[in-house]
Order: structure tokens, then C-alpha cells, then sequence
């Protein structure tokens, strides 16, 4: 058996779980639980009944043309909370392990003890958080799509590094509302992005102002930082429906528009 197209359908098996999971968090599964190979195809890159034979998992099945999704609720449900958390997890850095590159990026994804007992707190705070933003069902706040790609694009990389920093010196009270943050910004941005993002700033609701100075923390603006982290965890989707529908059920609660959320906080 080919080690080559054992890791190829492992990665392949992997995005294709996040993607039917992303869809199920969201509320479009496809109908009847089936997904259209070829569609698949086009939109993954990944010839899926090809690797058949090399793939395992207990969220689809695959046919000569559709792959079929588990119509169990309960193993849906289970497995997309442990995405989220995942997610959520790879955005925090336990602060006593910061030098140890194994518990980094892997060891902290499968157990718990390696955060504190305030990072755990902040993991559940803000998978809770997310949890009542995808089960809205309120009418939404009316967002161009053009000001949800432009909040959605505030994530690019190299930023969504400076974010993440961030987040986590906030989590650790290494930094407050009020700091400035441009020592952050000026290590990973061009000159050009760097006005770009202090623009924008201006504009969007970010987690700092156009000076560069931070807008919250954990105790101050908190709608501002869960609005912010949640979009990082968004932005980290694979499924664009999926990212559509959560953005604007984020944006129904926390407005991504300074002045759309002026408007509805004097309505």
C-alpha cells in the first residue's frame, strides 16, 4: 500500500470531514445528506473514488458519484464541538509551555492540562460564544457583501500571526485597553499594509483604533474581543458558504460597521 497515497487520502479524508462539519455548524447540509463527487472534485481538488480504498471515516461513505454524509445527529454534533474547540485551541498559547514547540502546535490539540486553568476558561468562554452566534436565528443586521469580505479579509496572513499574538498577551494581561500595539503591527507589515490596516481601522469595529491602540481586553469592550477572535476562527474555515453564513450571523450580533453599530446601539 502506497505511503504516498495513504497521507494523500488522509488529507484529503481530513478536509473533507471540516468541510461537512463546517456545513452542518452552519445549517446548509446538502440535500439528503449527499454531496456530488464532482462537484467535490472542483471545489477540493481531491478525486475522492479513487482513494475509496484508502479512506476511513465515520462521517461519509463514498459512491461512484456522491459521497454520502451520516445522518447521525449525536456523531455530527460531537465531532463538530471537538472542531471548534480545535480551532479555537490552536489560536491559544499555553503560556507555560511557550518554549516547548511540541506542545505548540501539537500536544495542546489533545489535552487539556497543558493550559492553564485561565486559558481554559477563555476556550470555553469563547467556544460558548461561537455556539450562540451559530444557533441565532434572529433577523439579520443588513452588511454589504463588500463590508463582510472586507472584515473577513482583515485575517490575512501575515496578520492573522499578529492577531493571534495578541489575543494571547491579552489573555495573559501582558497588555490592556489603551496600549499601543503598533510594536506588533510594524514586525510583520509592509509600510503599505500597515496604513491599509490603521485605515480600515477606522471603518471596521478592530480590535484597535487607527492610532494603533488597543480597544479591549478581557474586562473592557468585551463584544469588541469576541467579536475579533471569533473572526479568526471563521476565517480558518474551509467551506466559503459556511464562512458566509457564520460572518453574518457574527455580524448580526456584534456589527463589523463602527457606524452600523452606533446605529443599533442608540436604536
Amino acid at each position: 500500500m502506497s505511503v504516498r497515497k495513504n497521507a494523500e487520502a488522509l488529507v484529503a479524508s481530513d478536509l473533507l470531514e471540516e468541510i461537512i462539519l463546517e456545513r452542518y455548524l452552519s445549517g446548509v447540509m446538502p440535500q439528503e445528506n449527499k454531496l456530488c463527487l464532482k462537484e467535490i472534485y472542483i471545489y477540493t481538488g481531491y478525486n475522492y473514488y479513487n482513494m475509496r480504498n484508502y479512506i476511513n471515516s465515520n462521517l461519509f461513505t463514498i459512491s461512484k458519484d456522491a459521497i454520502y454524509i451520516s445522518g447521525d445527529m449525536q456523531l455530527l454534533s460531537c465531532k463538530s464541538k471537538e472542531y471548534v474547540e480545535g480551532l479555537i485551541k490552536k489560536m491559544i498559547c499555553p503560556i507555560k509551555y511557550e518554549n516547548d514547540k511540541y506542545v505548540y502546535i501539537i500536544a495542546k490539540l489533545f489535552d487539556h492540562s497543558y493550559f492553564s486553568e485561565e486559558e481554559q476558561k477563555f476556550i470555553e468562554f469563547m467556544t460558548n460564544e461561537l455556539y450562540l452566534i451559530i444557533k441565532d436565528r434572529a433577523v439579520l443586521h443588513r452588511i454589504s457583501f463588500k463590508d463582510l469580505v472586507g472584515f473577513h479579509n482583515l485575517n490575512r496572513r501575515p496578520f492573522l500571526h499578529i492577531a493571534q499574538r495578541v489575543y494571547n498577551d491579552i489573555l495573559q494581561k501582558k497588555i490592556c485597553v489603551g496600549d499601543n500595539i503598533m510594536e506588533y503591527i510594524n514586525k510583520h507589515l509592509t509600510e503599505n499594509e500597515i496604513i491599509e490596516k490603521l485605515k480600515n481601522a477606522s471603518k471596521y469595529d478592530y480590535f484597535f483604533d487607527s492610532n494603533g491602540n488597543l480597544k479591549c481586553d478581557l474586562n473592557t469592550n468585551t463584544d469588541i474581543l469576541i467579536k475579533n477572535f471569533l473572526s479568526t476562527i471563521i476565517y480558518r474555515f474551509n467551506d466559503d458558504l459556511a464562512k458566509t453564513i457564520l460572518l453574518l450571523k457574527l455580524n448580526n450580533k456584534y456589527s463589523f460597521l463602527i457606524s452600523e453599530k452606533f446605529f443599533y446601539e442608540h436604536d
